[in-house]
């Protein structure tokens, strides 16, 4: 089915939206030909609910604020790819992916004063029927707790407004329509 990529860890299928056609990109020269780099997030939903990870203080990334499992495109590695493994990595726990939610490109810092040209992709996505419970296992020098979060609390819980907004948009498609499926 043209505009489609088949997911590793879920069921078929997902579309993929004007917004990033090429979803399934593997960026396999970024050294020469990207001039930014590319991270992804995962903004999990679970019975009307968003996982939110608090940074650990010490940590060199916005110690003390929420935000959602994500990281880093490594090189050959695809989107989803990198999506499925991040959140093992930051959370522990296994999620399938439901579609690109929004993609942002902004000066990611990377040192004092430093900053790097980042296109960052939230996906939105959803625990995988294997993972039995909403306890994700955190990575403690990278997080130090974590909530699921309905969207009447986001406001308790700093973060970017650029995360804000995708999980605004997150918790409403999930709100509208009950949990979103793979079409």
């Amino acid at each position: 089915m043209p505009g489609t990529a088949a997911v590793e860890a879920g069921r078929g299928p997902i579309p993929s939206p004007p917004l990033l056609q090429a979803w399934n990109f593997r960026p396999r020269f970024m050294g020469r030909a990207l001039r930014a780099e590319v991270r992804v997030g995962a903004v999990i939903l679970q019975r009307g609910r968003v996982l939110l990870l608090r940074r650990a203080p010490g940590s060199a990334f916005l110690p003390g604020m929420w935000v959602v499992p994500g990281g880093h495109v490594e090189l050959g590695e695809s989107l989803q790819g990198a999506l499925l493994r991040e959140v093992r990595e930051e959370a522990g726990i296994r999620v399938q992916i439901r579609r690109p939610i929004s993609a942002t490109v902004l000066r990611y810092p990377v040192g004092p004063g430093r900053t790097h040209p980042t296109v960052w992709i939230d996906f939105l996505c959803r625990p995988h029927p294997s993972t039995l419970t909403g306890v994700p296992r955190l990575c403690p020098e990278e997080h130090c707790e974590y909530v699921w979060a309905t969207s009447n609390e986001l406001a308790r819980y700093p973060t970017s407004s650029t995360l804000a907004a995708s999980l605004r948009a997150a918790l409403s498609l999930g709100s509208s329509r009950g949990e979103p499926e793979i079409r």
